[in-house]
Parts: structure tokens; C-alpha cells; sequence
């Protein structure tokens, strides 16, 4: 008892530090007290060590699945280890510290071993300096209880010499100043440690608020990568990110103001969904055309298509730039947001109009310009007296006179913008959206320079869009005055422009696995239980389309249902066989011994039955012999065992004596907790 109090003390120390760490109460108090029901004889069972293993094994596979549906948050971080993964670490280890102690027998040995590893998990959990003292003297405290454990173990181990003890001692006192020491390095060290350990960048395409000529690099061992899944009626074309308003030194900047949009009301004017609906443009539409976004990365910024006029997003406030690029700097990450755009909107058009301040910021063209390209300008739309042919000229200018390619050196010394212009090499998509935003600008047109992504490939397996990183783009959006509208300009070359592609269909069946991957994790993040059990609904909806509306699914159905009808009726027979075997005698013998494990159930210690000891009823694979000599010397048990023994002779004697007056005798004697009755054995 001493054993199991002191690995139950130390249970109840790592609970609560690991609890006062995380800031996290629910979980640690959850086992705390399933460990106080320990106690209690009847709460203990008997697994034998195998059977300890496996359940060990499965409890680690949970816990592996809920840290990889967890969110990784940076600002939680105090060592080398990631915090979500440090503290599914410690629930895992308690959770096997509990289930020790539900084991009959003595309390397992490696219990200072888990304790002194969920205290690691939970000292790398970001602490203040107060928290720090705490957890310093909890670990103080594990130290000690993880000796008074180990002592009193010596009654299981047998005694030892004093040099032994003494040995072992000195050992935790040097393990114990170590542990101090360590602890201290890593402490004053631990953002050289973090800088080497942190993950990197997660190879999918990202866009900033500054970019320089040459930063859209879609190709490389990452260009299959998707970067965002799509769920559409329609081909979502040209998803915006990031927008920018003036350009010079080879960047382009986005100068304009940030608005911090707050949550709409609650109204009736968007399908019903999760999380709050930012309007960027109020529309009396009644129908809208939405785009389900599941972006694969951590990237804040949302893709949305030019002519959308809200998102909705799991977010309290969005930030809009002046030139519609949207950003949600405190959206989980991998979660999906919805963009709506009117259903009769034109695809690539919206009906906005700048303002005087940015529309003077939108015709600024550097003041260092090549003066050959002023002239190129004027000579390409002089004849083009409306935006919508200075576009055309200039569209079809690039496309005639230029090809299409990834990589573009300029040579040093020479301004890039003016080397593409008038040198004409081959270029990619960022050199002619730059050209033609600033041609344009020269001609009167004003212009925004856009990154984004072109989605046009559909996984018609998971029957969603994709867009991969070589599908990251560059365009212009300019403002017709005639028309009152912003249009998107294409000035790349059909080469360079992402179109659409056919995957084989085990890729896209693979992809459709990891969205299904990617939906669960962000189930359980944003929705906790009621998520899971939402993903579970949708889940089998999905899994009972594919079973029955499908011909491979159908093949699935019949052979499952055989299966289960062959197992079904083999259950039967062999019940049928065990309930009615072909000797009467044997069905009221089998009888009779179905009463007496009954009765070793139940607790009467009055009843000369009694109980069975702790761990001690009947084997499944334990005959009635064996069963009747292991509890003989038991205590009160020398009636059962009188029993057990006798039945296992009449089961398997001759029975040729047993007539049903001598049955009916026997059944009589049971009934009244008599002493099995003296029958004739023939050896």
C-alpha cells in the first residue's frame, strides 16, 4: 500500500504542475481523480504483460492523432520542444501513470521515470518568473517522492547492503544537481536552441505586403505542392492576394491604408455557416456564388476572386487593404474560409471605384523612368482613345513580341524593369504584369499590380479545384472610366499563364486522403468534440455516397454483407450446437455449473460460497479441475471448489448411472447450498 500511496503522490504532483504550466485544468483534474478510484480492489484488473503493452501502444497512437490535430502556436514555446507536442507528450505519460495503477499487483517501477518526464514536457511550456519558482519546487518535490517510491520498493526487491543504498543515493543526489544544471543551460540558452530546432518555412506559396520583381518562384522541387483546395460550382479562375499600389526600385509596395473590418450583423443576406462575415462591399443580391477556400499553409492572407464582396472567416476582425487584399492575422492556421461574390457577377470584374487619393496613387509611375519607355507607351496607344483598347494594345504587345520563360537574369548594372521593356528577352509572368501595370499608367489608365494564384484544375475525385505552387501568378487589375469597372489584364503569354491540367486519378484519390486529413485536424481545433462528431456525420454521408452509388462501392456492399451473413450464421449454429448438445444429462450438468459461476459473483460472505478472490474467477481456457484446485486453500472457497470438482466429474464420467430422479437430487442439493451428495465414481 505504501508503494501504490507514493506513486499515487507522484501522479498528483506532475497533475497539477503540468495543470498550473498549461494554464490547461480539465485534463490533469480528470486524472487525479480516475486515480483516486484506484483504490478501491474492486477498480483493479489483471492484464497480463502483453496485453499491457498493446494498451500502452494504442493510448500512444491517440495521443499522436490529437497533437497533430492541434495548431501549432509559436508564442507558447519555451524550449526545444513544440508546446502542442510537449503537452500531448505529458497528457500520454500521465494517462499511463493512472493506468498503472489500476493494475493489480504491485505498482509498475517506471513510474519516477514517467514523472520525471512529464515535468520535462510541462517546464517547456512558456512560464513566468513566479511559475518558474513553482515549478522549480514541484520538481523538487518529484525528486523526493521518486526516492520514497524506490524505497519502498525494498520490500519487493529484497534488502541491500548499505553500500547499495548508499550508492544509489549518492547517484540521485548527482542526477538531481545535474537536472539542476541542465535546467539552467537550457533556461539561459534556449532561443540559440529554438533558432535551430524551429520548423521551417512549409514550402507553399506566401505573399507580403512588399514584392520585389523575381519573389514569385512557383517552380522547384515544391511546384506540385497545393497550395489551396477549392470547393466551386464553377472554375474560381484568378484568387487575389496580395495588391499593390506603387512601384519603383523593382518593388512594388502596398502604401495604401488598412482598414481593421469588424463582424457584420447577424442577418439572412449569406448562406449559413461558421465564423463572422466581413462585408467589403454592401450588395442587395440574394444569391451569391461561393468559394469554399481551404488553404494548405499558415499564410494570414485570404484568397478571394476580384469580384467577391465578403468572407466569412473563424476570425473577430479581418484587415482589408486599400486595395482589396484581405488579411486575417488571427485565423487559425489550415482553417477554411468562404468568399462571396454575387451570382451574376462577371468573373475578373468588379464595380468599385477608387477613390481620388488612391486613383492619383494608382497612375504614379517612378520618377526615374527610362525615357524610351514614355515613348513606347505613347506609341502603343496612340491610336486608342478608350481604356478597354489601350488594354488590348498592350496585352496583345506582349503576347506578339515576347515568349515566356522561368528565370529571367538581368545584367548587373541595368534597371530590370527597363532591360525587360527594351531588351525584349524572354521573361515571367511578374516582368509583364509590371510592364503592363506601368505602360498603362503612362497611358492614363489607373492600375493595381496583383499576386495570387490561378485555380483551374479539378480533382474529380474529391470533386474540388486545386492550385499548386506553379500555379502562383501575377497580373494587373486596371480601372475603365468608360465602362466604370475593374478588369483584370493578362499581359503573359499563354505559356506562362496557369491553366488547366488532369492528374491521374490515384493522385487525386491520394490528395482527397490528405484533404480528409487536413478537415479533421481543423474539426477538432476549431470544433473540439461537436467538430469531431460533425466530421464523423459528413464523414460517413461521404463514405455511404461512394458505397452506394458507385459500382466498385456496390461490389464492396454485397461482399461485406456475405461476410457478415456466412458470420452470422456460423454464431448460430455454434450456439445451437452449445445450447442443445445431444445428451440431456449434459444440458442440466452444463446448467447447474452456469448457477454456481453465478454465484461466486456475488458478494454474501454470509453464503457459504462466499466470493472469489481478487482476480481469481474462471478462466475462459481454465478447465473446472483446475479452476476447483487453484481456490481450494482459499479461504471460505472449499464449497465451491466441492462442487466445481464434482461436476467435473459427472460432465466427463460415463454418466451411464445418471438417471433424471439422480439429476433432479443433485439439482436439489445445489439449490439449498448443500454439500455435493456422495455418488458412486466408477475409476
Amino acid at each position: 500500500m505504501t508503494r501504490r500511496i507514493m506513486a499515487f503522490s507522484l501522479l498528483v504532483t506532475c497533475a497539477a504542475t503540468l495543470a498550473y504550466t498549461s494554464r490547461s485544468y480539465a485534463f490533469a483534474g480528470g486524472m487525479i481523480l480516475a486515480a483516486v478510484l484506484s483504490f478501491l480492489p474492486s477498480m483493479r484488473i489483471t492484464l497480463p504483460r502483453t496485453r499491457q503493452n498493446i494498451l500502452a501502444l494504442l493510448l500512444m497512437l491517440l495521443f499522436t492523432l490529437l497533437w497533430r490535430a492541434r495548431p501549432f502556436d509559436d508564442r507558447l514555446v519555451n524550449g526545444f520542444l513544440l508546446f502542442p507536442l510537449a503537452y500531448a507528450i505529458a497528457q500520454l505519460l500521465l494517462s499511463l501513470m493512472t493506468l498503472l495503477l489500476f493494475y493489480a499487483g504491485p505498482t509498475s517501477i517506471e513510474m519516477p521515470l514517467y514523472a520525471a518526464s512529464v515535468l520535462i514536457c510541462a517546464g517547456n511550456i512558456s512560464a513566468t518568473a513566479s511559475q518558474d519558482r513553482v515549478y522549480q519546487a514541484a520538481a523538487t518535490l518529484t525528486a523526493m517522492l521518486s526516492v520514497l517510491f524506490l524505497l519502498s520498493c525494498r520490500a519487493r526487491v529484497g534488502r541491500r547492503r548499505p553500500i547499495v543504498w548508499a550508492a544509489a543515493a549518492a547517484a540521485i543526489t548527482i542526477a538531481a544537481a545535474g537536472g539542476l544544471a541542465g535546467g539552467r543551460f537550457l533556461k539561459d540558452n534556449q532561443a540559440k536552441l529554438s533558432s535551430l530546432l524551429k520548423p521551417g518555412p512549409e514550402g507553399v506559396a506566401s505573399f507580403d505586403r512588399i514584392n520585389s520583381l523575381g519573389s514569385v518562384d512557383p517552380l522547384g522541387e515544391d511546384a506540385d505542392k497545393v497550395v489551396v483546395r477549392v470547393f466551386a460550382l464553377r472554375s474560381p479562375g484568378y484568387l487575389r492576394a496580395g495588391a499593390y499600389d506603387t512601384y519603383g526600385n523593382s518593388r512594388w509596395r502596398a502604401t495604401g491604408s488598412v482598414t481593421r473590418a469588424k463582424p457584420a450583423p447577424a442577418d439572412n443576406a449569406y448562406p449559413p455557416g461558421k465564423g463572422n462575415v466581413f462585408v467589403l462591399e454592401h450588395r442587395e443580391d440574394v444569391a451569391w456564388n461561393v468559394l469554399d477556400v481551404w488553404p494548405t499553409g499558415g499564410d494570414v492572407t485570404l484568397l478571394a476572386p476580384l469580384e467577391a464582396t465578403a468572407v466569412r472567416a473563424p476570425a473577430d476582425d479581418v484587415n482589408v487593404g486599400q486595395c482589396r487584399d484581405i488579411t486575417a492575422p488571427n485565423m487559425p492556421p489550415g482553417a477554411n474560409y468562404q468568399a462571396f461574390a454575387p451570382s451574376g457577377a462577371v468573373v475578373g470584374v468588379a464595380a468599385s471605384p477608387p477613390s481620388d487619393e488612391l486613383r492619383e496613387l494608382l497612375l504614379k509611375t517612378p520618377q526615374d523612368l527610362h525615357p524610351e519607355i514614355l515613348k513606347l507607351a505613347a506609341a502603343l496607344t496612340a491610336n486608342s482613345q478608350s481604356t478597354a483598347r489601350k488594354i488590348s494594345e498592350i496585352e496583345n504587345y506582349f503576347r506578339d513580341n515576347y515568349t515566356y520563360v522561368m528565370g529571367l537574369q538581368v545584367p548587373e548594372g541595368r534597371d530590370p524593369l527597363a532591360y525587360f521593356l527594351l531588351e525584349r528577352p524572354a521573361a515571367h509572368c511578374e516582368y509583364f504584369a509590371t510592364g503592363a501595370a506601368v505602360l498603362l499608367r503612362l497611358a492614363g489608365v489607373p492600375t493595381r499590380y496583383v499576386t495570387g494564384v490561378v485555380v483551374n484544375e479539378r480533382n474529380t475525385f474529391g470533386d474540388y479545384w486545386v492550385a499548386r505552387n506553379r500555379d502562383a501568378h501575377a497580373w494587373v487589375e486596371a480601372w475603365d472610366d468608360q465602362q466604370g469597372l475593374w478588369v483584370t489584364v493578362e499581359a503573359t503569354p499563354a505559356g506562362g499563364v496557369p491553366e488547366s491540367r488532369n492528374d491521374s486519378s490515384f493522385a487525386y484519390m491520394w490528395d482527397s486522403l490528405k484533404f480528409g486529413w487536413q478537415e479533421f485536424k481543423n474539426a477538432i481545433a476549431l470544433g473540439g468534440v461537436g467538430g469531431f462528431l460533425e466530421w464523423l456525420g459528413k464523414s460517413a454521408v461521404i463514405i455511404a455516397g461512394l458505397l452506394f452509388t458507385t459500382l466498385p462501392g456496390l461490389v464492396v456492399v454485397v461482399l461485406a454483407a456475405l461476410l457478415v451473413i456466412r458470420r452470422l450464421l456460423k454464431i448460430r449454429s455454434s450456439r445451437v450446437k452449445s445450447r442443445c448438445p445431444p445428451d440431456a444429462a449434459v444440458c442440466r450438468i452444463q446448467s447447474m455449473l452456469r448457477r454456481i459461476d453465478s454465484r461466486m459473483k456475488k458478494l454474501d460472505p454470509k453464503s457459504p460460497w462466499g466470493r472469489a478472490p481478487e482476480g481469481r474467477g474462471r478462466g475462459a481456457s481454465e478447465t473446472l479441475t483446475q479452476y476447483a484446485s487453484r481456490i481450494r486453500h482459499s479461504a471460505g472457497h472449499e464449497h465451491a471448489a466441492q462442487w466445481y470438482d464434482y461436476l467435473a466429474f459427472l460432465r466427463y464420467s460415463d454418466r451411464a448411472d445418471l438417471s433424471p430422479d439422480i439429476l433432479t437430487s443433485i439439482e436439489t442439493a445445489l439449490l439449498a447450498n448443500q454439500p455435493p451428495p456422495a455418488v458412486q465414481r466408477n475409476e
